[in-house]
């Protein structure tokens, strides 16, 4: 199991910036939530937490943490865009269904444009898998998202995330 650290605060205009961290190192520039931008878009890492442990891959996490929960390889630009954006899709997808209950906040065409998205990228995986993994990032960024915690406990062998606790220490300030 892997611990990573969502850890929150605001830059010198005031927006919301989140650190993700693991084992006490930086892994993630400052997401910043600039006000008037896409609330909760500072928990986007969740979703390439997601993709490592449920479907051992995340051409995002290889970059910001090579070796840590995916084996070290090389990633292209394409893969990177391809799971940004289908990070993209998911935030939206989650804000827009925020007051919806839990077990309908996945809906076919999510997963379909996710498929569509990494085909060229990613072709080995299938419908069934990002069904399961845009289930677990969903619910996770959802946890986040409502301050139900800010550590996050990946776990490739049930591939799973639990999201619980909060930050062993506050956000580095001075970064852009």
């Amino acid at each position: 199991m892997y611990c990573f650290e969502f850890h929150e605060g605001a830059d010198s205009s005031g927006s919301r910036v989140t650190e993700l961290r693991h084992a006490g190192r930086v892994l993630d520039r400052l997401c910043t939530e600039a006000t008037g931008a896409v609330p909760g878009y500072r928990f986007l890492p969740v979703f390439f937490l997601a993709n490592a442990v449920c479907l051992g891959w995340s051409p995002t996490l290889q970059r910001l943490g090579p070796g840590l929960l995916l084996p070290d390889r090389p990633t292209t630009v394409g893969e990177e865009s391809a799971e940004h954006a289908a990070a993209a899709l998911a935030h939206v997808f989650a804000l827009d269904r925020l007051d919806t209950d839990v077990e309908h906040l996945l809906d076919p065409d999510l997963v379909t444009a996710a498929v569509r998205l990494t085909t060229r990228t990613a072709p080995h995986l299938t419908a069934a898998d990002w069904e399961h993994t845009l289930w677990t990032g969903l619910r996770a960024w959802r946890e986040l998202y409502r301050g139900c915690g800010a550590v996050v406990v990946a776990d490739p062998e049930l591939r799973c995330l639990r999201v619980s606790g909060q930050p062993l220490s506050a956000p580095r300030s001075g970064r852009g």
